[in-house]
């Protein structure tokens, strides 16, 4: 059962059928739809750049095989968290060590923690 089946009334205007996490772009439309405006903190945390600059190394990793390219650098260029590779040279792997993967993933797991606690005192608002 989902917040949705098990609080019916607190998401009355959403449509269940319309949510879709198939992107990055569909997600946030998702919490949007269904947290409004009322809760800046929601809605703050699921743009954060934390989660766009992870999906450019994603990218690169799936379809690149990890070989720097144009697209890489200049995505990489618009986030803080990538500034590291920002240096490497088109054709050069990105290594992934302890290090870069913690850079990457420290933002995420704060934010998702986070995000968890603000839907959990939303909902509790909301009763």
């Amino acid at each position: 059962m989902d917040a949705i089946d098990a609080h019916p009334s607190l998401f009355a205007s959403v449509q269940k059928e319309k949510l879709h996490f198939s992107s990055r772009d569909r997600i946030r439309a998702a919490y949007e739809s269904s947290f409004t405006d009322d809760d800046a903190s929601i809605l703050s945390l699921i743009n954060d750049q934390s989660i766009d600059a992870l999906s450019v190394v994603r990218n690169l990793l799936i379809h690149s095989a990890g070989a720097v390219d144009k697209k890489f650098l200049a995505e990489a260029a618009r986030y803080q968290t990538l500034t590291k590779f920002r240096a490497l040279n088109i054709g050069e792997s990105i290594q992934l060590d302890g290090i870069n993967v913690r850079i990457l993933v420290d933002g995420i797991v704060k934010n998702g923690c986070q995000l968890v606690r603000s839907i959990d005192c939303w909902i509790k608002a909301h009763k």
